[in-house]
């Protein structure tokens, strides 16, 4: 049977390292978006068109890499997230049973003198 104590101490550590990937993934995300929007307004402000739409069109041809990389890295905070999510719940249930088992062991020694 396996140490309860050294599960919950790796489940601490998955949160902590999923926790350092989802905050890389946050900054990742901010400078993709920020290069696409830049882009994409440099786009616009230099495309020529007979109308909104047709220049609006121009920049997101123009802008199509630097938005191909905010969604990539969109997705991949999404994902950071939820396995982040499932780290955490994963260490509140081995904190659960390494809590019930303690109850247990220690209501089994009765109480008393």
């Amino acid at each position: 049977m396996s140490d309860p104590t050294a599960n919950l101490e790796r489940a601490i550590s998955a949160v902590y390292e999923r926790e350092q990937a989802f905050g890389e993934a946050l900054q990742a995300d901010a400078d993709a978006e920020y290069e696409y929007e830049i882009a994409y307004a440099t786009a616009l402000l230099s495309a020529d068109g007979a109308n909104a739409d047709t220049r609006k069109a121009q920049a997101v041809l123009a802008s199509q890499d630097a938005f191909k990389k905010h969604l990539h890295a969109k997705a991949t905070k999404k994902f950071c997230d939820v396995k982040l999510t499932d780290a955490q719940n994963a260490q509140t249930a081995r904190q659960s049973l390494l809590s019930r088992d303690t109850r247990t062991q220690f209501g089994s020694m009765g109480r008393g003198a």
